[in-house]
């Protein structure tokens, strides 16, 4: 006996500035509705989540806000139980949709309770901030953190579709829009030199936020991110490439107990996998200009005052890890990523000079 699934394997991805104001019409294309839950945060709110309820229920739309508390320290299972009494409260069935209108926490909590919600209803990606508009809004990833490691606690579930507006960065602060930055830069070493360069030559028209620059780094970053997950959805190969500047990144976000925010932990997650990348063939000059990429984006290369041995224990304990063993990626060419279970030579001390006083 065989047990043949269709799965959801396809969804849009619309990347233009104004779209948020088109969410009603995109909606109805996809027979999304008629009952809408805005899932946002209190900084989001008031920005863009009152005016877009108002533009749904004019659109004929019965549509809600959900709002969460902002910050990374909410996303842990127990806000889960607020969430789904709110939703039985609004009366959302399978027939129903969650829109997450926010953040990346906003996307991962929003994404968790349409994934268990009912046992799966729709769900709409609407990220507001640069580290969601070129990562964690595509690929499927929800999910909260437990015991202080992070996303311990999710699943794999795609969206119906994504809608970037990349207007919404104007009202981002400065400091998480720069953050954002660093997923940018992490990709676009992924993708190659010419990607690279791009972003290198884009630096000064990303930082004052210039629409077109905007509009074409996110496409490229939302292309090579849906690259990986067509080919591996569940993050079981090739999609771990997306991680590179995460173990130790994560480590970092973790132990710093909110001093570093997610970006700029992963900041000096990159320097270091590229530190240990020259030991394998990359060149020098690559770590050279993507120190100088990253400073000038405001972004740490590293986090001095953090413990050696409590950082190693959370390698050791993060969700990538297997049989006990934390895989990093390295990357011996520009474009060219490598999973690895074992670090080059004098990888403590180069840890060392990154997070030692």
């Amino acid at each position: 006996m065989t047990v043949i699934l269709k799965q959801h394997t396809q969804y849009p991805v619309i990347i233009e500035a104004g779209a948020l104001e088109q969410l009603p019409l995109y909606l109805k294309r996809q027979g999304l509705g008629p009952k809408v839950m805005l899932v946002t945060d209190e900084n989001v709110n008031p920005l863009y989540a009152q005016a877009s309820e108002k533009h749904l229920q004019e659109a004929g739309f019965d549509a809600d806000i959900l709002e969460l508390p902002a910050g990374e320290r909410y996303k842990v299972y127990p806000i889960m139980g607020r969430v789904y009494s709110i939703l039985k409260l609004a009366g959302l069935d399978r027939s129903s949709c969650i829109v997450a209108l926010g953040g990346g926490v906003v996307g991962d909590i929003a994404g968790f309770a349409a994934a268990t919600w009912q046992r799966g209803i729709a769900l709409v990606q609407v990220p507001t901030t640069l580290l969601a508009q070129v990562d964690s809004c595509l690929g499927g990833k929800v999910g909260v953190n437990h015991l202080g490691l992070k996303n311990l606690i999710g699943a794999f579930y795609q969206p119906n579709f994504v809608l970037v507006d990349p207007t919404t960065l104007i009202t981002l602060p400065d400091r998480d829009y720069r953050a954002g930055l660093a997923e940018v830069v992490k990709t676009a070493l992924l993708g190659g030199l010419d990607f690279f360069e791009f972003i290198k030559r884009q630096a000064v028209a990303l930082l004052e936020k210039d629409m077109s620059a905007l509009e074409e780094t996110i496409r490229r970053c939302l292309t090579y991110k849906a690259a990986c997950i067509s080919k591996d959805p569940e993050d079981q190969a090739g999609r771990q490439a997306l991680n590179l500047g995460h173990t130790l990144g994560h480590a970092i976000e973790a132990l710093a107990g909110g001093a570093y925010t997610h970006g700029e932990a992963v900041s000096v997650g990159l320097v270091y996998a590229l530190r240990l990348s020259v030991q394998l063939g990359l060149p020098q000059s690559v770590l050279h200009d993507t120190i100088t990429l990253l400073q000038q984006f405001g972004l740490p290369t590293a986090a001095p005052g953090l413990d050696m041995e409590r950082l190693q224990d959370l390698f050791t304990r993060d969700k990538k890890v297997r049989q006990g063993v934390a895989r990093w990626v390295l990357l011996p060419a520009l474009g060219r990523p490598q999973l690895q279970t074992e670090l080059p030579k004098g990888w403590q001390n180069i840890l060392a000079e990154l997070v030692e006083p």
